[in-house]
């Protein structure tokens, strides 16, 4: 819940684009075998209406639930909960980037360069 805020800013202004060309340079090549246009075509449009849904229905959900419950609160005590997750996401982001994609860094803004 508290994750879907950033997820959608982050996602939808700045990742999002360049997302769906990875997508269309990826349909190319399906299970080891290369595409014709319209297999690509297919393969692309079942990916970025995945892309879509797992980044808009989860906040359109958390909006609908916070509006059924108004008397939703923080409470200081889940805070280390939040922290613990948060240093669990970067260490799957940065085995994901070196292990999994070779170095090439999920998101542009994490390349774990520095």
């Amino acid at each position: 819940m508290f994750l879907n805020p950033p997820i959608l800013i982050l996602y939808w202004s700045s990742i999002h684009k360049k997302h769906k060309e990875e997508i269309w340079e990826a349909a190319l090549w399906h299970k080891g075998v290369e595409n014709d246009f319209t297999a690509r075509e297919q393969i692309y449009r079942m990916k970025l209406r995945h892309t879509i849904a797992v980044h808009s229905i989860p906040a359109i959900w958390t909006v609908v639930l916070m509006l059924m419950n108004t008397n939703t609160v923080l409470m200081k005590r889940h805070a280390p909960y939040l922290a613990g997750f948060c240093i669990y996401y970067g260490f799957v982001n940065y085995i994901a980037v070196f292990n999994i994609r070779d170095g090439r860094p999920i998101y542009s803004f994490i390349t774990w360069r520095d």
